[in-house]
Formats: C-alpha cells, sequence, structure tokens
C-alpha cells in the first residue's frame, strides 16, 4: 500500500519499496531456458561434427531413433552445472557491485560507468567460477552416449576430466 507524502500544496502517493529480486533467480531463468534450448544446441553440435552433412530435421529424427526422445537432453547435466555456477555468480556479483556503488554515491543510482565495470567483473568472476563446468559442457557431447553410460552423474565426469587434466600435467 503507498504511503501518502505531504507537501505544502499536495499530497502525493509514494509507491512502496520494491523488495529486490532475489540472486539466484537469474541462474534459474537461465537453468531453465538451457533445458528448453539443449537439444537445439547437441544438435549444432552433432551437425559440426557429423562425417556426412545432413540437414537439422534429419540430426534430430535421426537421435531420436537411435537413443529416443531422451538422447536429445544427454549431457544436461553439464549444461545445468554450467548455467547454476556461471550464471549465479555473475548475477550475484553484479548486484553486489551495483549495491556498493550506490552506496558509494551517497544512495544514488551508479552511473554508467560504474555499472560498465560492475558488468565487467561480473564476468570476469563468473567466467572464473564457471571454467570448469565449461570444460566439463564442452567435453560431454564427444561421445554423448558412451559418456551417460560411463558417467551417470556430472560429478563423476566432472572427477574423471580432472583427474585426465592432472595426468597430463
Amino acid at each position: 500500500m503507498a504511503t501518502i507524502k505531504k507537501t505544502d500544496q499536495l499530497a502525493v502517493p509514494v509507491p512502496p519499496k520494491k523488495a529486490p529480486y532475489p540472486f539466484w533467480l537469474g541462474g534459474a531463468a537461465a537453468c531453465c531456458a538451457a533445458t528448453i534450448t539443449h537439444p537445439l544446441d547437441l544438435t549444432k553440435y552433432r551437425l559440426q561434427t557429423a562425417t556426412v552433412k545432413q540437414g537439422m530435421f534429419a540430426t534430430v529424427v535421426q537421435t531420436g531413433k537411435t537413443e529416443g526422445v531422451r538422447g536429445l537432453w544427454h549431457g544436461l547435466t553439464a549444461t545445468l552445472l554450467r548455467q547454476a555456477t556461471y550464471s549465479i555468480t555473475r548475477f550475484s556479483a553484479y548486484e553486489g557491485l551495483k549495491d556498493k556503488f550506490k552506496e558509494d554515491n551517497g544512495g544514488a543510482a551508479p552511473r554508467p560507468g560504474q555499472l560498465a565495470l560492475a558488468a565487467a567483473a561480473a564476468g570476469a568472476a563468473a567466467g572464473v567460477t564457471g571454467n570448469p563446468a565449461e570444460v566439463s559442457h564442452e567435453q560431454t557431447p564427444l561421445n554423448t552416449l558412451a559418456l551417460t553410460r560411463l558417467f551417470p552423474h556430472i560429478d563423476r565426469l566432472s572427477a574423471h576430466l580432472l583427474r585426465l587434466e592432472q595426468s597430463a600435467c
């Protein structure tokens, strides 16, 4: 309910202060979007690595026939892990920096340069945080069916990739 602020000449309604969105909401939205677009991403990858030239629709149908409809979502856990780590970090860091700049400005809105700095810093932090998940996300489609059978959970896949990376050093 709006409160009334009385001035010398007229009463002006003051809208109630909106509660801020929770920082994780952006990450949840990114995960929802990734779930919907994952079959297209997987199909794109398969088209890029195919030895036989075929269309997108034919690739989707072939995946459905050989792996079942669920095959269109192979590797989804890696995609969700990537989105969760990257997006939540990015939104959280951006909102935190934006609030810090607002506080530094005495409650005034951050200036465009400050917002650009907050966005760049949040993107950098998200890139560092989301990199291991990005590696898992990029490695998963290499042989999706075999990897899904070997590593039904992303934690096992991530541990396996980490061991491979350590042995290569």
